[in-house]
C-alpha cells in the first residue's frame, strides 16, 4: 500500500504535513502499516485489499493525530474520509509510534551485513548469485537514466561473456527490432524507402547503442545479440519508426509493382493521427500486400500477419487507454492488449536465444520484472508481471527466471532499506541488496519496504541502488 499524488488536500481540509504518517489498519484486530508520506501528499491511498473496513490515522512527524478515519474505495483507488467519532481518531502514543520506527530500523539494521555490499565501479561479480536461470530480467526504475543505463550495460557485458545470456532484448519499439538485430550481426536492411526516411529505424538508445558498436570488435561468437520489446508506440506518436519498418518489410514483396505501391502509400501514415486514420492506413497497406502475396514467401506473410495485428494494438492501446483510465474493467481490457504483445515479443526473443544457445536478458521497466502478483492498485485486476508469467506460466522457463532491479533511490523514498544502504554509502555510488536474504533474514521488518508484498515476499531476487 502506498501513498500518491500531489497537494495536501484531504476533502476540503488542508494540512502542513512534512514529513506527515498514515496508519493504516484492516479491521478492529488487524494488523498496523506505518507508511511515510512525502511532503507532497495526497487522499489518494493504493491498497491490495479490496474490501472494507479500512481505517487509518494521520499523524504528523511527531507522532500526534492530524485526523482518523476510514478508507473508502472509489474507482478501484481508496480515499480517506475523515471522521472524528470514528474509534481510530483516538490519539496514539507517540511513544508507541516511535518504537514501532525504531524497531523496524533496528531489525534491517542488525541483517544488513549479511545482503548488503558496494560494488566498486566495472565489478559485476555480484550478479553472478542470480545468474543462473534461464532468464534474468532487469528492470529499471526510472526510465531513461544514463547512470542506470551505464550499470545495465556493465551486467550485460558481464553476463553475456561469462553466465552465457547471448542475448539482450530491451523495452523499446517494436518497429525497430528488425534494424536492432540487424546492426547486432554487423549487417544493414534494405528498405523501399529514401534513404534518409529508411535510417530513422536506427539509433537505438544509451543501452542497445553501446552494445551494438561494441559487438564490432568482437568475434561473432562473442557478440551479444540484441533485440527490442513491447508495442510499437511509435505508430501514436513520431511515426517515423515505424515507416522505417515498413519499408524494409515492403522489401520482402518479389514484385518491383508492389515496392513501387508500397513506397509511395507507407509515408500517408502521417496524414491523420487519429485512432480512425491509423486504422483505415492500416487497412490500406493490409490490401497493398494482399494483392501481391503470391510474391512473399509463407515465413513473410506470417510475420506480417503477425505484425500488421500488433500495429492494430499498438494504435488501440496508445490512443484509446487514456479514455479508459479511472474504469477498471475498461483499463484492464486496455493493459491487456498491451500485456499479450510485450509477452508474445520476449517469447520472440526467447525463441532466438534458443536457436543461439544462448540465455535471455530482458531490460524492461520495474514493473515489468516483478516476480510476484501485484498487490497493490496500480495495476487492475488479473495484470501480471512479465516476469511473473515467465517464470510460473509459460513452460519453457517456468522457475528459471530470476530478477535484478536497478533504480534510483527516488524511486523508494522512505523505504527502510534503501535508506539503511545510503545511510552506509560513505560516497561510494552503487549498493547491492540481496533481497532473497532480506526476505529469509529480516522477518516481518519488510513489511514496510515496497520492494516486498505484503506477506513478505520479495517482488525481486536483488535491488542495485545507483546513488549518484
Amino acid at each position: 500500500m502506498r501513498l500518491e499524488g500531489s497537494g495536501a488536500r484531504l476533502g476540503r481540509r488542508s494540512y502542513d504535513l512534512r514529513p506527515c504518517y498514515v496508519v493504516a489498519r484492516y479491521g478492529r484486530d488487524g494488523a498496523e502499516i506505518l507508511l511515510q508520506a512525502t511532503s507532497d501528499f495526497s487522499c489518494i491511498v493504493n491498497t491490495d485489499i479490496d474490501l472494507e473496513p479500512w481505517t487509518y490515522r494521520l499523524m504528523n512527524g511527531a507522532g500526534e493525530l492530524v485526523e482518523g478515519g476510514r478508507i473508502r474505495s472509489l474507482l478501484g483507488r481508496f480515499a480517506l474520509v475523515p471522521d472524528e467519532t470514528h474509534p481510530e481518531a483516538a490519539r496514539p502514543s507517540a511513544s508507541a509510534w516511535a518504537d514501532t520506527q525504531a524497531a523496524v530500523k533496528a531489525a534491517i539494521d542488525a541483517a544488513a551485513a549479511t545482503y548488503l555490499s558496494f560494488p566498486e565501479d566495472g565489478d559485476y561479480g555480484f550478479a553472478d548469485a542470480y545468474a543462473d536461470g534461464a532468464m534474468l530480467f532487469i528492470g529499471e526504475g526510472p526510465h531513461h537514466d544514463a547512470l542506470i543505463a551505464e550499470t545495465v550495460e556493465g551486467l550485460a557485458r558481464h553476463l553475456g561473456e561469462t553466465r552465457g545470456y547471448g542475448v539482450f532484448a530491451m523495452e523499446s519499439l517494436f518497429s525497430q527490432s528488425p534494424f536492432v538485430m540487424a546492426a547486432s550481426d554487423g549487417v544493414s536492411l534494405p528498405s523501399v524507402l529514401p534513404t534518409a526516411t529508411a535510417r530513422v529505424g536506427e539509433g537505438f538508445g544509451t543501452v542497445l547503442d553501446s552494445l551494438v558498436e561494441g559487438n564490432a570488435s568482437l568475434p561473432s561468437e562473442k557478440r551479444i545479440f540484441c533485440t527490442t520489446l513491447d508495442i510499437d508506440h511509435a505508430i501514436n506518436h513520431t511515426k517515423a519508426a515505424t515507416m522505417a519498418y515498413w519499408g524494409y518489410v515492403a522489401t520482402k514483396c518479389q514484385s518491383a509493382a508492389a515496392r513501387a505501391e508500397l513506397a509511395a502509400y507507407i509515408p500517408t501514415l502521417q496524414k491523420d493521427g487519429t485512432l480512425e486514420g491509423i486504422q483505415a492506413w492500416l487497412d490500406g497497406l493490409e490490401r497493398i500486400f494482399s494483392e501481391y502475396s503470391g510474391s512473399m514467401s509463407a515465413g513473410d506473410r506470417a510475420e506480417l500477419a503477425f505484425a500488421v495485428a500488433l500495429e492494430r494494438a499498438s494504435a488501440k492501446y496508445q490512443l484509446s487507454s487514456a479514455a479508459a483510465e479511472g474504469f477498471a474493467a475498461e483499463r484492464a481490457r486496455f493493459e491487456e492488449i498491451r500485456g499479450f504483445y510485450f509477452r508474445s515479443t520476449i517469447e520472440r526473443a526467447w525463441a532466438e536465444a534458443a536457436r543461439r544457445g544462448a540465455k535471455l536478458i530482458c531490460y524492461v521497466g520495474g514493473a515489468h520484472a516483478v516476480l510476484t502478483d501485484f498487490d497493490h492498485k496500480d495495476y487492475p485486476v488479473g495484470r501480471i508481471s512479465e516476469a511473473r508469467y515467465f517464470n510460473e506460466d509459460f513452460s519453457d522457463t517456468k522457475g528459471a527466471v530470476r530478477s535484478i532491479l536497478v533504480a534510483r533511490p527516488g524511486l523508494l523514498i522512505g523505504d527502510p532499506l534503501v535508506a539503511s544502504a545510503i545511510a552506509r554509502a560513505a560516497g561510494r555510488r552503487r549498493a547491492y541488496i540481496d533481497l532473497r536474504v532480506v526476505e529469509r533474514g529480516a522477518g516481518s521488518a519488510v513489511s514496510s519496504s515496497e520492494l516486498f508484498t505484503s506477506d513478505g515476499r520479495a517482488k525481486h531476487d536483488a535491488l542495485i541502488v545507483i546513488i549518484h
